[in-house]
């Protein structure tokens, strides 16, 4: 994770909450800051004008939601850092002793497999499938079998309006509704609209 932390990708974070708008520089040049709460990682009023002023910013408001660290607000001011799910799997259980598998298990955002002996592999497509916010959507025409082989994988907020894109452009202007089941569906068949 150094390497990754070094070119600016921030592996199982969140960006701070924290609005920072730099304005263009005028006669009178001021740094608006307000916190919302009170801030214990080294993070102050003057710290933060300090290191505005180190980036030669002297006009600006900013807006702190969170308790974040120097680096955080640093990262901020970046604006050029990346926050990504990153999923840690551990190969060749058959290597080490159970007390290291329970300890590497009990890590966050990480999985444990043994491809030799096909232990957990369902596990792992299923963390990645988390990780990575899709989901699969299975089709059926009326009164035909659903089609289990090609799903349309997409992001797990879309609608059914971006299933309907994904399908044809055109599908959208003549779509009247879907029946859903499965677990994102309150019912099984409910209706769904665009």
């Amino acid at each position: 994770t150094q390497s990754t932390w070094a070119v600016g990708i921030r592996p199982n974070m969140r960006p701070p909450n924290i609005t920072f708008k730099k304005k263009p520089s005028c006669t009178s040049n001021i740094v608006n800051y307000t916190s919302t709460i009170k801030l214990n990682n080294g993070l102050s009023d003057t710290m933060v004008k300090e290191i505005l002023k180190d980036y030669k910013i002297f006009n600006a408001d900013v807006i702190i939601r969170e308790d974040i660290t120097v680096d955080e607000f640093i990262d901020v001011i970046e604006g050029n850092r990346r926050y990504m799910p990153c999923l840690y799997l551990y190969n060749k259980l058959d290597t080490i002793t159970m007390e290291e598998m329970n300890r590497l298990s009990q890590i966050p955002h990480s999985v444990v497999c043994s491809l030799k002996w096909d232990l957990n592999i369902e596990e792992v497509i299923e963390e990645i499938w988390e990780h990575l916010n899709m989901i699969r959507i299975f089709t059926k025409k009326h009164g035909a079998r659903p089609d289990f082989v090609k799903p349309f994988v997409v992001k797990r907020n879309a609608d059914v309006e971006h299933i309907c894109n994904r399908i044809h452009q055109d599908l959208k202007t003549k779509f009247k509704y879907a029946l859903i089941w499965g677990t994102s569906a309150k019912y099984n068949g409910q209706r769904a609209g665009i």
